[in-house]
């Protein structure tokens, strides 16, 4: 049956998205487990290193020039760093060579030392990528983020996960049990995004 569908090429499958999500009528809340695959997802022995575990998250993104986007990300984490008090770090990149948002995910239950965290260590850090001319979309998701992972039994189902499927799953399953209390959600994205905004300037760069 899928021989008979019309084959999109990467580029087309870009454009598609870019389309959807600044269209008027996109979702108010994004899915972060649908931009999320099996190779972006990486775990990290505790003997790990913040920059080389930064790296090679980075390293998932095919296709660009990941000193530049690594550069940006540490530019940004020096103007104000996002953590999270479940043990979650977020850490984002805007260039104008990116084409679509990119997501990554690296997973270490014991935990990473990480200086711009108050409690030392991190759990789980996520990179959020995306193009320079969208930011808009960025900081939806970027709220979306946010929000999510401020539920720490879904933090606690992640890093007891043993695949890379498995976590896409449980954060899937996270993500549609939200949605039955959206007016709630929206509200505490708001309060998000209203904070990033009047503190570190993100949404409006």
């Amino acid at each position: 049956m899928t021989a008979l569908l019309p084959h999109v090429t990467a580029s087309e499958k870009r454009e598609l998205q870019r389309e959807l999500l600044s269209s008027p009528l996109r979702r108010e809340i994004f899915r972060f487990s649908e931009f999320l695959t099996p190779h972006s997802i990486l775990f990290f022995k505790d003997n790990e290193n913040k920059i080389g575990a930064v790296e090679t998250l980075v390293g998932t993104f095919h296709g660009i020039d990941r000193a530049t986007v690594l550069q940006d990300i540490w530019s940004r984490e020096r103007e104000g760093a996002l953590i999270i008090p479940t043990g979650v770090a977020v850490m984002r990149s805007c260039l104008g060579s990116f084409h679509h948002l990119r997501v990554a995910l690296g997973i270490c239950p014991k935990g990473i030392v990480n200086p711009s965290n108050p409690d030392h260590r991190t759990q789980l850090f996520i990179i959020l990528a995306g193009p320079l001319d969208q930011n808009h979309l960025h900081m939806n998701l970027l709220v979306a983020v946010s929000a999510l992972f401020h539920n720490r039994r879904l933090v606690g189902k992640i890093l007891k996960c043993g695949s890379s499927d498995e976590i896409i799953e449980v954060i899937s399953n996270a993500e549609n049990r939200r949605n039955c209390s959206r007016s709630r959600l929206y509200r505490f994205g708001r309060a998000i995004k209203e904070f990033f905004e009047l503190h570190y300037g993100w949404g409006r760069r």
